[in-house]
């Protein structure tokens, strides 16, 4: 007999790539001229054009040099007042404001 996972029941009623799919959609009908090009999942039987699998390597490698791409990184959200360095410098608190 198969059983339901209980956490299942436990998930909320939106499913993200839906409530991803009506906005795109509510974009295009409020921004018809505007392009929207999709990120999705796309067709995961074709390979990667070499454009993506290069950006990809150049992102993981400088994922890997922390002193570098991840102080830029801070330093840039921090400018854009997406991030706030406590008065300690080790916290930071993300900022945002979600629809």
């Amino acid at each position: 007999m198969a059983l339901i996972n209980e956490h299942f029941l436990k998930l909320p009623g939106n499913y993200l790539f839906q409530d991803i799919a009506k906005r795109v959609k509510a974009y295009k009908v409020s921004h018809p001229k505007k392009r929207v090009i999709s990120l999705g999942i796309g067709d995961v039987t074709r390979p990667l054009c070499p454009a993506v699998i290069e950006a990809m390597s150049k992102a993981t490698k400088e994922m890997g040099a922390y002193e570098e791409s991840m102080k830029e990184t801070l330093d840039f959200l921090i400018s854009q007042g997406h991030l706030y360095r406590g008065k300690d410098k080790r916290l930071l608190v993300y900022l945002t404001t979600l629809p």
